[in-house]
Formats: structure tokens, sequence, C-alpha cells
């Protein structure tokens, strides 16, 4: 992101009006899109929302047991090699010659790793972001959460419309696996822009109970329980994802 003096060619490019303009109808209809400004009091559906929200967080800070097992384990967000290991952060062994109930684990966790094709298909629709925004900070927020809102927007309303006759994110343009498990690149890989991989996070350093609690997962996932039949063919072939 940066800041820099305004492009007037540049504005009229985007906006097919001026600043000029643009100011004056913003005087218009700024009031109206401005927020109340008095403290109103929640009504009982929006306090029983938050306490709902409350209460669902409340629930995450408790263990869980993993399907069919009696091993019990904290809840944990999904990551990759640049967020630091944690008892409620996952992220792969690093690391090439692992044997297989690390690379089974490895690959058991990329295939739960979903955000890189929401980033991925987000960037190609809306191609104010594959490039750095220049303007000020609440500015670019604002882009940013506009963006997303209208993804999720586009994405629930083709939920019901068959894969083929999708527009916004037809058959094929998002990662998927066929029946034996294996990765089909998405075609928003295919376009010009390629998302960057995020560079390190803070430290890497993994906490003692983020390595029990992965080793206890790696463990779960190649036991009777917590298999699948297809990631020993995956190992073997050595065709895991990244």
């Amino acid at each position: 992101m940066l800041s820099k003096e305004p492009d007037h060619t540049q504005f009229f490019k985007y906006t097919r009006t001026t600043p000029e303009l643009f100011g004056s109808l913003l005087d218009i209809v700024g009031p109206l899109l401005k927020k109340d400004p008095t403290k109103n009091p929640l009504n009982p559906a929006h306090l029983h929302l938050d306490e709902h929200f409350l209460t669902e967080i409340l629930i995450y800070r408790h263990q869980k047991e993993l399907p069919n097992s009696n091993l019990k384990i904290d809840h944990y967000v999904v990551a990759d090699q640049a967020f630091p290991l944690h008892k409620n952060i996952m992220r792969p062994y690093p690391g090439t010659y692992l044997g297989e109930e690390k690379n089974i684990f490895n690959y058991r966790l990329s295939r739960a790793r979903t955000i890189e094709n929401t980033f991925g298909i987000l960037a190609q629709r809306w191609r104010i972001l594959r490039k750095t925004i220049i303007g000020n900070v609440d500015t670019c927020e604002s882009i940013v959460k506009a963006t997303i809102v209208l993804h999720n927007f586009l994405q629930k309303k083709e939920e019901d419309i068959p894969e083929e006759q999708r527009r916004y994110s037809p058959m094929g343009y998002a990662d998927s696996f066929d029946e034996n498990g294996r990765l089909i690149l998405g075609m928003w890989r295919e376009e010009e822009y390629m998302l960057r991989s995020a560079t390190r996070l803070g430290s890497n350093n993994a906490t003692r109970s983020g390595q029990g609690a992965r080793d206890k997962l790696a463990s779960y996932l190649v036991s009777d329980v917590g298999s699948v039949p297809w990631q020993y063919d995956i190992i073997m072939t050595g065709s895991l994802p990244n």
C-alpha cells in the first residue's frame, strides 16, 4: 500500500467523473450513508447473537475427541510453514525425507487447507487486488472488505446452480481432488497473476504442547479409525501437494 498525490487522469478512468464532481455527490449522499453517532441500545436479537457468538468461542477453548476414538485434542487452525506451531495452530512437519507417518500428516493437513484457493479466486476475480493499492489505510481496508463481501455473496448465490453453469467460480476453477485423492489444480492458477507465499510470520519456535498435539494427530491419521484408503497410494507415488 502506498500514498501519493492524486492522479486526476487515473481518477477519471476508474470513476468516470472528476474529483470535484465526485466530492459534490459525496456531500449529498454522505450523510445518508453515515453511521448514526448516537449510542442506541442493542435490540434483544442482536444481544442474543452476541451471546451465542461468545458461547461458541468458549466451547472452542476445550478439547474435543477425534472421530471414532477417545483421543482428545485442542481445536486448531490449519496453517502452512509461514506460521509457528502451537497447540491451536497446526503446520506441516519441515523437511523432505520424513517417513510415512509425517508425510501422511502433511498430506492430510494440505487437503484441509483451502484458504489459498479463496485468496487466489478473490485476486483473480477482483483485479484491484493484483497490484499495490495506492491510498490511505482506511480506503485500502474498505476496498478489501468490499471485495470479500462481494466474493462471499457471489459464491453463496451460485451454491444452488449446477457447477457447469456457474460463472463466478465455474467447474474446475478451484483446486479439487479426484477419487484417488490426487490433487487437481484449479484453473485460477493458470491465469496471469499468482499469489505469493506468505513470509514467516513471527518466530517459528514450536511450543512443546504444539509438538505433542501434532504428533498425536499424526499417529491418529495412520490408525485404523483415522486413516483414509488412498493416503498410502499418494505417499508411495510421491504426488504430495505443497
